[in-house]
């Protein structure tokens, strides 16, 4: 319940007399109207001056005396996409000013991240007389005292957190040196490297607003304020494919129509960053900075197999991974740090952020190095800076950077076991930090959660870090049912309604009916228009659940369908032609006095959970819309709802997909999977219920354990409805029972 009075009238007007919208922004600090509506309405922000940045006078100016004194300027950047798009936008605003410029990208593997000793001591021989880095440098105390040494000047661009001690560099520029509140602190290098080409050449800065968008969305910076303005400035310029480079990524990935943000942080990110994670960051880089459309296309070609390679080598590391924090229970420490020499150096990044992303716990992969150390990537959750942590083993460590959620670290192999002692040492404030995280920042009456709070909610998108989605609490909610698998799936009873949940980090065990105040976030599931909720935490608040009651059963599978259809009450039908307009799906299915069973449930869980949700008084069972399944066309209708995703975002969401034609969820991931052994689709996991899909036309050979795999579900579906249409009453309700 909003305090209507707590918030400030000229806050109200601002956000259009919204209530909602207007506490939500108040309470997170929101307290100039100016402010509120440049963030509600784009059109009216101011966006960032690039002589805001100290130092940017003075570098501009010492970068056109060296372009017109002629002598060299090396940029320095980074391997990831962050690094690989602020090095494009310097090297090609220099190489319009006419300056004489290379550049360098680090190795991952014989370098590491930042600048090299080894690398400067070689610029002389190749008459570099000023460095410019991007998207590093902020750190690299000793690498730019040496290239002082050397006669080599250094100006900084960077966006990580500076250090306490900084480097003796000509200049540094990095929007950390700004106060907390200033709108663009929070740019990815990307923004640091436009802003200072906009001092240079001005609105001719702006044809990179595309490379902008892409480092933005690639390093996962809060999108709000500077990088909502510049995400929006360049996104029609970054999906229109006008640059070479960004032409064949979308070819060969096979984009095309309406590309979404999804498509840019799943298909054409990981190729980028493949180069650097597999092979050399220099084939990204050329691809975004070359002309020649066949040139592009062969390049990324060669980006799309590493991809794959990637993908392969990540799968393997992540299910060593999981294998090893469940034996061990790992996430009962509070932060999961794991160890195997053996594990690429390239990929353990991408993977500790999937491990982060199914355990909500910062996550540390390490393995060793060419040189005998040991090397690790860290993702972090809200709230919790790894950053930090790492400072605080930084005795153990020979090295580290990042920024709040993402960060690398390397060691000695003997300082090893003394670094996982101080790492979990942090474990119990990591479970503080994630509880107080979790505070709500509202709490609702039951009969609040409805269409017009999501509503209001999404007039505040888009969320990320800096500014996540608002969680609510509800008081004595009842948990009706929980199915656990790897996740909860719950039903929730809700101002004399029924509805689902899920709770993807919630304990490791199935929850039991109950009354428990529930802390969540609200979604609206797109495909079948219904509110649903994610849940953040749930406590008990009362110990008895009501017992459950088991409707009366009718057995009407003999009868006429058409006698069936002049029946009132909630038509449930899967997988089959309706025979009315009305039919509801497992997940769509409203509370009614009276459930009508047109189709056989595929599972028992499935038949179970259409009475939960639906709460009747009486069922029918009349299954006279059934049919057999057959796999050939079960994975026909997989391929035509992937092809139906196409023009919807490219997601594939397991619940639709199953309830629509009448499978469990676990027959159609299988499904997919299967289609993607075959070269028909390529798969991305988003989480345990999305996943990314586009069509593909490499046509391989099928899985066969895959395919065995898909058959026996649709086996064991067809026993189950077989089986039903024969069983009697009473069997039925022990089975709903």
């Amino acid at each position: 319940m909003i305090d209507i009075n707590s918030i400030p009238y000229d806050i109200l007007e601002a956000c259009s007399f919204n209530e909602l919208t207007a506490y939500i922004l108040y309470r997170r600090g929101f307290k100039d109207p100016t402010t509120i509506r440049e963030f509600l309405d784009p059109g009216l922000y101011k966006p960032t001056d690039p002589f805001e940045f100290e130092d940017m006078d003075m570098a501009v100016e010492r970068i056109n005396r060296t372009i017109h004194d002629g002598e060299k300027i090396l940029v320095y950047g980074d391997y990831d996409v962050d690094g690989i798009t602020s090095t494009s936008i310097l090297y090609l605003t220099l190489k319009s000013l006419g300056a004489d410029v290379i550049c360098h990208l680090p190795d991952r593997f014989s370098e590491g991240y930042g600048m090299s000793i080894d690398v400067i001591h070689n610029l002389p021989g190749q008459g570099v007389k000023l460095i410019i880095t991007c998207d590093c440098g902020i750190g690299n105390l000793r690498e730019i005292a040496y290239a002082n040494s050397l006669g080599i000047e250094t100006i900084v661009t960077d966006h990580h957190t500076p250090p306490d001690v900084l480097p003796d560099a000509l200049y540094l520029l990095n929007p950390k040196f700004f106060p907390e509140d200033h709108p663009a602190r929070n740019i990815a290098g990307a923004g640091m490297a436009y802003f200072l080409s906009k001092a240079l050449i001005h609105d001719e800065a702006d044809s990179f607003l595309d490379l902008v968008s892409l480092g933005t969305i690639a390093d996962s910076v809060p999108v709000n304020l500077e990088n909502r303005y510049l995400l929006q400035k360049g996104w029609d310029s970054l999906i229109s494919g006008k640059r070479p480079g960004l032409a064949a990524l979308f070819q060969v990935s096979h984009l095309k129509g309406d590309i979404t943000e999804e498509d840019i942080a799943f298909q054409i990110v990981p190729r980028l960053n493949s180069a650097g994670r597999m092979d050399t960051a220099i084939l990204s880089f050329k691809l975004l900075t070359e002309d020649n459309i066949n040139t592009c296309l062969n390049l990324a070609k060669t980006l799309d197999r590493l991809n794959s390679d990637r993908k392969k080598v990540q799968d393997e590391i992540l299910s060593a991974a999981e294998k090893e924090i469940e034996n061990n229970r790992l996430y009962k420490d509070g932060i999961i740090a794991l160890y195997n020499p053996t594990w690429h150096q390239g990929v353990i990044g991408i993977a500790a952020g999937r491990i982060t992303e199914e355990y909500g716990l910062p996550s540390l992969l390490m393995t060793k190095n060419r040189d005998g150390n040991i090397v690790g990537s860290a993702r972090s959750i809200d709230g919790v800076s790894i950053y930090n942590i790492l400072s605080g083993c930084s005795d153990s460590l020979l090295g580290f950077g990042g920024h709040t959620m993402a960060a690398g670290f390397s060691l000695k192999e003997e300082k090893l076991g003394d670094f996982l002692d101080k790492l979990r040492s942090y474990g119990g404030d990591i479970q503080r930090v994630k509880s107080a995280s979790s505070e709500p920042e509202l709490e609702l009456f039951p009969e609040e959660i409805n269409q017009d709070l999501y509503n209001a909610i999404r007039g505040l998108a888009p969320f990320g870090e800096g500014f996540p989605e608002p969680v609510f609490i509800t008081r004595c909610l009842e948990v009706i049912d929980d199915s656990y698998q790897n996740f909860h799936r719950l039903i929730i009873g809700l101002d004399g309604k029924r509805l689902h949940a899920l709770w993807w980090n919630g304990p490791r065990k199935k929850l039991e009916p109950g009354y428990y105040d529930v802390l969540y976030t609200v979604n609206m599931d797109r495909y079948r228009d219904i509110i649903s909720l994610t849940i953040e935490n749930i406590e008990k608040s009362m110990e008895t659940a009501r017992p459950k009651t088991v409707p009366e059963l009718i057995d009407m599978k003999d009868k006429p369908i058409e006698e069936v259809l002049k029946m009132e009450g909630s038509f449930y039908c899967e997988g089959t032609a309706n025979a009315r307009e009305e039919t509801c799906t497992r997940y769509t299915l409203p509370q009614s006095e009276r459930l009508i069973i047109l189709s056989a449930p595929p599972s028992p869980g499935i038949l179970r959970d259409i009475v939960l949700i639906s709460n009747p008084k009486e069922v029918i069972l009349s299954f006279a819309a059934d049919s057999i399944l057959r796999p050939d066309d079960v994975l026909k209708k997989i391929m035509g709802a992937v092809k139906y995703a196409e023009d919807r975002g490219r997601i594939v969401d397991i619940q639709y997909l199953s309830s629509r034609i009448g499978i469990t969820e676990m027959a159609a991931l299988n499904g997919l999977m299967l289609l993607n052994s075959m070269g028909l689709i390529e798969l991305e996991e988003i989480n345990k219920l999305k996943y990314y899909v586009v069509t593909k036309n490499d046509k391989k050979k099928e899985d066969k354990q895959l395919k065995k795999r898909f058959i026996d579900l649709i086996g064991e579906m067809n026993s189950f409805m077989a089986w039903l249409k024969k069983a009697g009453i009473d069997e039925i309700k022990d089975l709903i029972k």
